[in-house]
């Protein structure tokens, strides 16, 4: 999804670098979550400028626009709150027409909703995921209880339930083997 952004940034407002930056709602942390024309020793040190200490979100609703620094900054706002920016930087000082603000706003605000969008997919199928393995694990559950309940023999009943759990934690640590085409 950020890889996609970028593109369309680049497409839509003409700078010499882009970057997407992320707020870490868990670890309140900036990290780069996708650039383009940017070097690796920029990214570090504007990273390493925070010193690794926690930073809080900076509220602001509309594009800033740094012209000694040649920066366009627009918030990316997810769920009401600031969660990261889209940023363009140019090397040379760069006068901000409205077009570009008007154009970094709108691309913002699509970002947002697609990185919403994304991260709610991601969320329904984990929890999908969560409720199949549960479903599994109650089946495999019922399965033995009524093998245990079916005999007083050990020996046979502890044959019964290897004979369920073994496919079941087999699958779970070793993938399938591809044949060969």
């Amino acid at each position: 999804m950020m890889p996609a952004i970028i593109v369309l940034a680049r497409t839509m407002i003409v700078a010499d670098g882009y970057v997407i930056w992320r707020l870490d709602s868990r670890t309140s942390r900036w990290q780069i979550a996708a650039s383009w024309g940017i070097s690796d020793e920029f990214a570090r040190r504007i990273i390493s400028s925070y010193h690794g200490r926690p930073v809080s979100s900076v509220r602001f609703d509309e594009p800033l626009v740094a012209r000694s620094e040649s920066i366009l900054a627009a918030p990316l706002t997810i769920s009401g709150r600031g969660s990261g920016t889209v940023v363009f930087y140019f090397q040379t000082p760069h006068e901000f027409s409205d077009v570009e603000v008007a154009t970094a706003r709108a691309l913002s605000s699509l970002a947002a909703a697609a990185i919403s969008t994304a991260e709610l997919y991601d969320e329904q199928r984990i929890s999908r995921e969560r409720a199949e393995r549960s479903k599994q694990q109650s089946a495999f559950l019922a399965e033995a209880s009524a093998a245990l309940a079916s005999s007083l023999d050990y020996e046979a009943t502890l044959r019964t339930v290897a004979k369920l759990a073994v496919p079941r934690t087999a699958s779970d640590r070793c993938p399938p083997a591809s044949r060969p085409t």
